[in-house]
């Protein structure tokens, strides 16, 4: 149960960080960079994208070596990423792999 409720807990704050990337998108508002771990960006969203874009495209990670941390806008580069799988997935109707 504590699983659950930490899973539900990490969508809810990437939820968050969403609403304020449209917000800030709609609005033109200033983004507030921040030092982001990439391999732990990536999971995260991939976790979630995984299941949007459905069991018949599975998501591969192949984590390089030495990244170093970036900094960037949470949120938008969650965005980015997201972005990138959605396109990537509606690219492959008939299937195949996600490869980041």
């Amino acid at each position: 149960m504590r699983w659950d409720v930490e899973q539900i807990d990490a969508a809810a704050e990437r939820a968050k960080r969403l609403v304020k990337h449209l917000l800030a998108t709609a609005r033109k508002v200033q983004t507030k960079p921040q030092v982001v771990d990439l391999h732990q960006m990536v999971g995260d969203v991939t976790g979630l994208v995984g299941e949007l874009i459905g069991e018949h495209l599975p998501v591969m990670t192949r984590h390089g070596g030495g990244l170093w941390p970036v900094q960037a806008d949470p949120g938008l580069l969650e965005q980015a990423i997201t972005n990138i799988m959605v396109n990537a997935r509606d690219a492959m109707p008939s299937g195949s792999q996600i490869s980041l």
